[in-house]
């Protein structure tokens, strides 16, 4: 079968693939520009799609997922491939706005032989979730992956998804979500805050708390299994189950504020009861960032994390940044607590600043859990206190 002018034939995965011709949408500077392609399809993010297919590996070991939807599918690239790669999954069904990505979809399901198990149709992403439900479909998997917010998307996935259902989001708004744009981040998330030095990390709770809240709307709940921030994105997968009484709970544990100082690199969480009028750092005295109505608690379940990434590790199908990554983030699973960027805290100190290893080897000789980050190079996850930390960088040398 040819591919459609424009077009060449690619493999990702196991999928064999008619995708954009790279060579044809290429800016001035060289560097190919998916957003001009006739039908979107980006090549950096087969880590985030090798991810999906071994979360999905995952998930379909305790139970058969019948149902998966990816209403945003562009090429049909993602769906495809978790038809081919998770054989347990019984049916994709796959959705796109553009009239000509379902035609690129419908070659690439005939492409790789699939036409039993998935299906392409013309539909706002919206309408086919909300139509699926109609149809009593048991939704099991919900894949959000847009170009900018999956704000829009967001309540729809989180209405039809069956109780004890996945869904995974992508946010590639990163200025508002990191508090670049303080207005847009409180309008579209409902989150106040300002970017601060450690507003990726930021960036993944502000969108768990806006899904919590929208999920609290209809009397569910979100339980984070997986968050990353990659590239140019932010994801995270989600369980869903059902509970207004959880969802309260949820809330009132999860919903929050955190005080950053950008100057010595201060941290702390507060619920919102224990909310105190807090300005100035209590450690250098100066000006505090405050982001409020966030998500405090745990961004990701540990135990899920390590097997995703042992799966991801594991199988030479995905692609070697993915394994990097798999890898950042297996070793950062391994700590629960709070992000400190070690060069904040030597700058405050007049030090220069120790390697983050030999940081994370001396909080661990004191009996505290701790890992790098795989957001920043020179940030470590710690249970610690703010405190501790602080001494280990004093008494390292560089």
């Amino acid at each position: 079968m040819s591919c459609p002018e424009g077009f060449k034939v690619c493999r990702e995965g196991r999928a064999v693939l008619c995708l954009p011709n790279p060579e044809l949408y290429k800016r001035e500077d060289g560097v190919y520009e998916p957003a001009w392609a006739p039908v979107f399809y980006n090549p950096v993010m087969v880590e985030n799609r090798d991810i999906a297919i071994a979360f999905l590996r995952w998930a379909s070991q305790s139970r058969t997922l019948r149902l998966v939807v990816d209403p945003l599918a562009s090429t049909g690239v993602r769906g495809i491939r978790i038809a081919l790669e998770v054989p347990q999954i019984s049916e994709v069904v796959m959705g796109d706005i553009d009239e000509y990505a379902v035609n690129i979809m419908n070659i690439n399901i005939r492409l790789n032989n699939v036409e039993s198990k998935v299906k392409a149709l013309h539909a706002d992403a919206n309408e086919l979730l909300f139509s699926l439900f109609r149809q009593k479909a048991k939704i099991e998997y919900i894949d959000i992956d847009p170009f900018g917010s999956p704000a829009p998307f967001a309540f729809a996935a989180l209405y039809t998804i069956r109780n004890g259902g996945y869904i995974a989001f992508t946010a590639t708004d990163l200025a508002p979500l990191e508090g670049k744009y303080p207005q847009k981040l409180y309008r579209r998330y409902g989150v106040i805050g300002r970017k601060n030095i450690i507003s990726k990390e930021v960036a993944i709770r502000n969108l768990l708390a806006f899904l919590a809240r929208e999920a609290a709307k209809i009397d569910k709940v979100i339980i984070p299994l997986v968050a990353y921030y990659s590239r140019h994105y932010i994801r995270v997968y989600l369980r869903i189950a059902e509970g207004g009484l959880r969802a309260n709970e949820l809330l009132s544990k999860c919903i929050g504020s955190i005080v950053i100082c950008d100057r010595c690199g201060f941290v702390e969480y507060f619920t919102a009861i224990d909310m105190q009028s807090v300005t100035k750092c209590p450690i250098c005295g100066s000006e505090l960032s405050l982001t409020r109505f966030t998500w405090i608690c745990s961004i990701r379940d540990k135990e899920v994390t390590m097997k995703v990434c042992d799966i991801v590790s594991s199988d030479e199908v995905f692609a070697v940044e993915t394994k990097k990554l798999a890898l950042r983030l297996s070793q950062e699973a391994e700590a629960e607590g709070k992000l400190y960027r070690v060069s904040a805290i030597a700058r405050a100190l007049r030090r220069n600043m120790p390697s983050p290893e030999r940081v994370v080897s001396c909080l661990r000789e004191v009996g505290f859990r701790a890992a790098r980050s795989h957001v920043y190079p020179d940030g470590v996850v710690t249970e610690a206190p703010y405190g501790v930390v602080r001494e280990c960088v004093n008494v390292l040398k560089p």
